[in-house]
């Protein structure tokens, strides 16, 4: 049989584990708690927004400068028109079966938000969709010329702040055909590319704000007629 001190020895040696068990669970929680902010940061960091720099530091390290705003270009004309341009064909570009992914994802990689969700709206009214679905069609789309600006320069936003936008056309051949047909449509995007915040998943810093398109019109149809009628 054990002696009271032995007794007391042991319950305070057990006292001593338990509270050392509840100090290494609390900051095993702490430790946890610490590691989810930091991965959450990091999440938010790669996929929402990249966090912006007081200043950049040049290759020679011997120089700062302050990072290029949302009201400037920051990349040449012709990298926009270039964005503009292969937003639009891959956008432009689904099949039959898999159309709403494949739009969804596209949409996704070279828009706004806003701009994303309401072009995904308008995709449910297209006819063209249900043609392309009940005729087990594949759509692409080709440019069958050169992109131009419209316009550009920094344009109010609603929350006050100005943007550097590019108006740009881009004339595109969209085809779609089946294993027994093809047929074409020539139409004319009107895309709004507007400068965004960097981010490893957007390193141009440049999305499309905006996107509709139309038929182009036939000049050379309309002088035929009017000669016609004269």
């Amino acid at each position: 049989m054990r002696t009271k001190d032995e007794i007391l020895e042991a319950s305070a040696a057990q006292s001593a584990i338990q509270r050392n068990m509840k100090v290494f669970i609390m900051l095993l929680v702490v430790a946890n708690v610490v590691m989810l902010v930091h991965v959450g940061q990091l999440l938010y960091a790669r996929f929402v927004k990249f966090p912006d720099t007081a200043f950049l530091g040049t290759t020679d390290a011997q120089s700062v400068c302050a990072p290029i705003g949302l009201d400037e270009p920051m990349v040449a004309d012709a990298v926009a028109r270039d964005f503009a341009v292969e937003a639009i064909r891959s956008i432009s570009t689904y099949d039959w079966t898999s159309w709403r992914d494949q739009i969804n994802s596209s949409t996704a990689q070279y828009m706004t938000l806003d701009a994303r969700n309401s072009y995904r709206i308008s995709v449910n009214d297209w006819g063209i969709i249900r043609d392309v679905v009940n005729r087990y069609q594949n759509a692409t789309a080709q440019q069958r010329g050169p992109a131009t600006i419209q316009r550009q320069g920094v344009v109010l936003q609603k929350d006050g702040t100005g943007r550097y936008e590019w108006e740009i056309v881009v004339p595109m051949t969209l085809v779609y055909r089946n294993a027994t047909d093809k047929r074409t449509e020539n139409r004319d995007f009107y895309a709004k590319i507007i400068r965004t915040a960097k981010s490893p998943l957007n390193p141009k810093g440049i999305a499309v704000g905006g996107l509709v398109s139309s038929q182009p019109v036939q000049v050379d149809a309309q002088a035929t007629a009017r000669g016609t009628t004269q």
